[in-house]
């Protein structure tokens, strides 16, 4: 969540923003969140996002806070997907997957190599 980032949220997101901030918050506490707080915002943000229509406004705001927009992504996953997550993380940890698993299978090539 960026400090200085303004957007403008409509009236019929009010809600929404509140409780994706709040779950934001708590997502970079420094201090232990409870588990039923956390929970609590968690429904009461699929809550509000269930009731309002998907649009521009909400994708920016989904934008804002990724927390929330975690939240949309594992409530509406058959509709949406992974629409919000971005496309450069996804392909950085592809490869840093790939990478980890070539580096396992030579280590293991060099253990079985040792051994025979």
């Amino acid at each position: 969540m960026s400090a200085c980032q303004n957007i403008v949220v409509p009236s019929r997101l009010t809600v929404v923003f509140m409780f994706a901030r709040l779950l934001e918050k708590l997502e970079h506490s420094t201090e232990a969140v409870h588990p039923d707080q956390y929970r609590f915002v968690v429904r009461q943000l699929e809550h509000e996002i269930e009731s309002v229509v998907p649009d521009p406004a909400l994708r920016e705001l989904l934008g804002v806070f990724p927390a929330a927009a975690q939240v949309y992504e594992n409530r509406f996953y058959a509709a949406a997907g992974l629409s919000h997550a971005p496309r450069e993380l996804e392909a950085a940890a592809q490869s840093l997957a790939q990478r980890a698993i070539r580096r396992a299978q030579r280590r293991a090539c060099a253990s079985d190599a040792e051994e025979g």
